[in-house]
């Protein structure tokens, strides 16, 4: 009898800690989102698309979640962010990507004296916030510039536009909307189209290769997405 008491009270401290470990065990959630615009700058041979994105994460228990849904439009929200942008660089028939890894999306790409440069501001600045950056196209990605050469670059022109416009460059953005938005362009004599299609998150360049191409530069999906303690802090760190 004693036994069996023993054995029933283990039992029961077995579930207890087994229903613990369930309701109180950290889940990670992401979720990304592609911004409101994307911009491209473009001449005669060669484009450059910048595709911002927001990845939103969420650290919660399952009993957590379940105190949230009934909180709902009084819970606060504590999640992590993160912005980067692909830049997409299209060249002599050729696509290249890299990533500008937590920029600000509201940015501006602009040429100046034969190079590219894209400014805006650091997210992860902590120390100067709001404070604006350039980086500099080397061949291959964008490399952040010091700010004496900052200052030094931004002091030879009042206006992104007027520079764009006198180094023979276009610069323009697609915005989001409900239904799908377009861009079309000419790389010397090839017609190619860049589109946001809102519906399924993504941004597709038609016609790059040959009249019926189509290719997906960037895919997002709006639900969330459970992933690993690693790798979310590797997210957001």
């Amino acid at each position: 009898m004693k036994n069996r008491k023993l054995l029933g009270g283990m039992g029961f401290i077995c579930i207890l800690a087994a229903v613990y470990f369930v309701a109180f065990k950290k889940l990670y959630f992401v979720q990304a989102s592609l911004d409101r615009y994307v911009h491209i700058l473009w001449n005669k041979s060669e484009a450059f698309i910048f595709i911002s994105k927001k990845t939103t994460g969420d650290k919660e228990t399952p009993l957590g979640i379940v105190y949230h849904a009934f909180m709902g439009i009084f819970d606060l929200p504590n999640n992590d962010y993160k912005n980067d942008i692909t830049v997409v660089h299209v060249f002599d028939g050729k696509r290249e990507n890299s990533v500008l890894d937590g920029v600000e999306s509201s940015g501006t790409p602009f040429p100046y004296n034969g190079n590219i440069y894209y400014s805006g501001t650091w997210s992860r600045d902590h120390n100067n916030p709001g404070q604006y950056h350039i980086w500099r196209w080397n061949g291959k990605e964008f490399e952040k510039l010091e700010d004496q050469e900052r200052q030094r670059i931004l002091k030879n022109f009042q206006y992104f536009s007027d520079i764009i416009k006198k180094e023979g460059w276009s610069e323009d953005t697609i915005p989001r909307s409900a239904t799908d938005a377009t861009l079309e362009l000419m790389l010397g004599s090839v017609p190619m189209k860049l589109e946001i299609q809102e519906s399924n998150g993504r941004v597709v360049l038609q016609g790059r290769t040959n009249d019926t191409s189509i290719e997906t530069l960037i895919k997002t999906a709006s639900n969330w997405k459970l992933v690993g303690k690693k790798e979310y802090f590797q997210m957001f760190k």
